[in-house]
């Protein structure tokens, strides 16, 4: 519930109980005069006409409560109130009934003290002279009559205005204090508040201390990936362009010089084919010769001996050798 329904709700317990304890008690002693009756009456309707707008007032914001159960609890309270309303109308009715039997018995046994007009023992007087004195003592009565009333009026006056400045203060001592309550709340919750902030403050550089982790972390990756992009882009390629020069350049000369050893074991392959055709030729000549001979030799002896014919063949064979 919300601190105007309660600073209502205050308002109107303290003026019932001030109904109830003071002004009916003093409505229902009230032995005169009629005017004094009539004030006290007067001023115990408009507290009442004031609580029943304050009553109106605290039920209209019932219905504007934010919560179900702030709401029926704001309607029992109003409820509750009203009766104690009702009972306060009732006594109100019952105290000006009795205030008004005692003005009467008071009025009464007033004109019973006043003196007789004649007595046994006393001498007789005209009714002129009665009836005047009568009249006097009426005047004298009517007179003081007055003066206490008119000091009764200033006794209730004072009282009033001290009882309003009561009141006054009563409920400024309330409020004060409902108002230190509520400060105090509001100073629980703004430490509340200020906890939860701190916390919250140093979550937040936690946070800002683990994310500037984070971003150094992916621009170093970053880097590195540049890195490693640029290498196999420029460097590599470089690298491998300079290489292919190198080793062309170094397979171009390993290839004359293995040509120039080509061409020379070529040129002394062709040499020893040359000395082996030419050997060849020089042993066919020889073996053609040596068969002609042969056959000569053959043809004019016939009847030689084996033996001497290998001799003359081999001696013909070194001789041509």
């Amino acid at each position: 519930m919300s601190l105007e329904p309660q600073q209502i709700t205050a308002s109107i317990r303290r003026r019932l109980a001030d109904l109830q304890t003071y002004q009916l008690p003093r409505l229902r002693e009230c032995k005169g005069p009629i005017d004094l009756q009539r004030e006290l009456s007067a001023e115990l309707k408009e507290d009442i006409r004031r609580i029943k707008r304050s009553l109106n007032e605290l039920d209209a914001l019932a219905y504007e409560q934010p919560t179900e159960r702030e709401r029926t609890q704001l309607m029992e309270i109003c409820k509750e109130l009203e009766g104690d309303l009702d009972q306060v109308h009732r006594d109100y009715r019952e105290a000006l009934l009795e205030s008004t039997r005692k003005i009467k018995a008071a009025t009464a046994a007033t004109y019973e003290l006043l003196p007789e007009t004649s007595t046994a023992e006393s001498a007789p007087i005209s009714k002129a002279a009665s009836t005047s004195h009568l009249h006097g003592q009426d005047d004298a009565l009517q007179t003081k009559t007055n003066e206490v009333t008119d000091a009764l009026r200033r006794t209730a006056a004072s009282m009033r205005a001290e009882l309003d400045r009561s009141v006054m203060a009563t409920q400024l001592l309330d409020e004060s204090s409902q108002t230190l309550r509520s400060t105090t709340g509001l100073y629980d919750t703004y430490s509340n508040l200020l906890t939860t902030s701190t916390r919250l403050v140093k979550q937040l550089e936690k946070a800002d201390w683990y994310d500037k982790l984070i971003i150094f972390c992916a621009l170093g990756f970053f880097f590195l990936v540049v890195a490693f992009i640029i290498k196999r882009r420029v460097l590599d390629r470089a690298v491998n362009g300079v290489g292919w020069w190198i080793g062309g350049s170094y397979r171009l000369m390993t290839g004359q010089w293995k040509g120039k050893a080509a061409r020379a074991a070529a040129t002394k392959g062709k040499d020893a084919v040359q000395s082996a055709v030419a050997a060849s030729s020089v042993a066919s000549a020889i073996g053609s010769r040596v068969s002609e001979a042969a056959s000569q030799v053959f043809s004019t002896q016939v009847e030689a001996p084996v033996t001497g014919i290998s001799e003359v063949r081999g001696g013909r064979i070194r001789n041509e050798l």
